[in-house]
Parts: structure tokens; C-alpha cells; sequence
């Protein structure tokens, strides 16, 4: 999760800290077409936490070897 502290002050005007914490689950990009700006694309979204998924109908482009990153791969 995403955590953080934060200042927040009570009813009487003290300051109070709070921590809070985020529990959610990541974001999902499906990119269609293993191209030139998929390659590009899919580590960045992978820095962000995202989940990535390459579809493309051809399987000399659609490989582990160009998308590393990826979390899955579809041909077809």
C-alpha cells in the first residue's frame, strides 16, 4: 500500500498525527499492439505499479524479449 503521515488537529485546535495507509489494488493498463510505443510505454506503467498486458495478433512482437516488464502477454 501507499502510506503517509499527516498533521490533522482535533476539535481543541492540537495538533494530532495521523498515519494512513492505502490498500488498494493497482491499476491495469492492456495495451493493443506490441509497436515501438508500447515498449516505451509499458516499463513506465510498470515503474507506476500498474499491472500491463500486451495484446497483439503477431507473435514475433508480442515476446518476452521486447516486454520484459510486462505482466502478461496475448497473442491472437
Amino acid at each position: 500500500g501507499t502510506s503517509r503521515l499527516a498533521a490533522v488537529t482535533d476539535g481543541a485546535g492540537t495538533p494530532v498525527p495521523l498515519f494512513a495507509e492505502r490498500y488498494a489494488t493497482p491499476e491495469s493498463l492492456v495495451v493493443f499492439g506490441a509497436s515501438e510505443v508500447a515498449v516505451a510505454l509499458v516499463p513506465l506503467a510498470t515503474t507506476l505499479g500498474w499491472h500491463t498486458t500486451v495484446v497483439d495478433a503477431r507473435e514475433a512482437w508480442a515476446t518476452r524479449e521486447r516486454f520484459a516488464a510486462a505482466t502478461a502477454l496475448r497473442v491472437g
